[in-house]
């Protein structure tokens, strides 16, 4: 005889008359609230897979319900470990509720219901969920038009920026606690394949893409680690134009450097001594020739 596998399709609509508020926020273990004086009408609705008629029913009780914060577990499920408070309902009748609220996914991420006895009656986990509390846009520079980038997690995200060719941001929570991100990238500002760090290590992503974004999600590790997304590589003119630019000016300036300390270093280097000399003597002029100090020749007195 085989096995046969069955799949039973299920949901539930919860009316409150008047509506109520359940949880009351901001939540801390040890608080308690009530409701009263209201009905809650369940319809609930479900098929096999083996057979598509549907199948409702419908339930209503009273809203006298006790609520206690009990405590602020660490609640795992198939969507993932989350933070969460455990908030339990108690009914008239004695029956009661434990839901499993996350502040992370901002919803219900477990609920166990019991008997009066105890007995575990009903239980539903959260499987999958797009919720992201914490959710930021960032502006990409790209051939001088601005394109906004969405960074979204389930986690305190803080410091988040970008250095042209990168998303980076810090992420931070209760160590053991597995985060996820989902970063939607506009297309006119990736040029190369995305690329997922978590502080150092490479981290593997999943990936889809419409006409205006590229979307990637991923898991990684708490307590803080800082994420950076590549999503684009640089450009000739950054990788190779502006470093041989740089590169001359500044090998000009070595060189007017050297030359000025070349410079000043010939003014400041000693000159020998000199000594006045004395003019060089000139001989008298005709004008000044002193008269001679011998008497003149004898004068004849014979006549001739």
């Amino acid at each position: 005889m085989g096995v046969r596998t069955v799949i039973i399709y299920f949901s539930f609509v919860s009316v409150n008359n008047p509506p109520v508020t359940t949880y009351q926020f901001p939540l801390s273990v040890g608080s308690s609230w009530s409701m009263s004086g209201g009905t809650d009408t369940i319809t609930s609705s479900y098929y096999y897979s083996y057979n598509a008629t549907v199948v409702r029913n419908t339930v209503t009780n009273s809203t006298d319900e006790v609520y206690n914060v009990l405590s602020s577990p660490l609640t795992t499920v198939s969507a993932g470990t989350f933070d969460s408070y455990q908030i339990r309902g108690r009914n008239p009748d004695g029956t009661y509720t434990d839901t499993y609220y996350s502040p992370e996914t901002e919803n219900i991420v477990k609920q166990v219901g019991f008997a009066a006895n105890g007995t575990q009656e009903s239980s539903m986990t959260l499987s999958n969920y797009g919720a992201w509390p914490y959710k930021s846009t960032i502006g990409l520079s790209v051939g001088g038009s601005t394109y906004n980038a969405i960074v979204g997690t389930d986690v305190s995200t803080t410091n988040v920026h970008q250095d042209g060719r990168s998303i980076i941001f810090t992420v931070s929570g209760t160590d053991t606690v597995t985060g996820k991100a989902s970063i939607w990238i506009p297309l006119k500002a990736n040029n190369t394949a995305i690329k997922v760090l978590v502080d150092t290590n490479s981290v593997s992503y999943t990936g889809s893409s419409n006409q205006t974004f590229y979307q990637i999600t991923f898991t990684f590790p708490l307590s803080t680690h800082t994420v950076t997304v590549t999503y684009s590589n640089p450009s000739f003119l950054d990788q190779y134009l502006i470093p041989i630019v740089i590169g001359l000016v500044a090998t000009a300036a070595v060189i007017i450097l050297a030359a000025i300390l070349l410079v000043w270093r010939s003014r400041k280097q000693p000159q020998p001594a000199t000594f006045p000399q004395p003019p060089p003597s000139t001989p008298p002029t005709p004008a000044e020739t002193p008269p001679s100090s011998q008497p003149p020749p004898p004068q004849s007195n014979n006549p001739s």
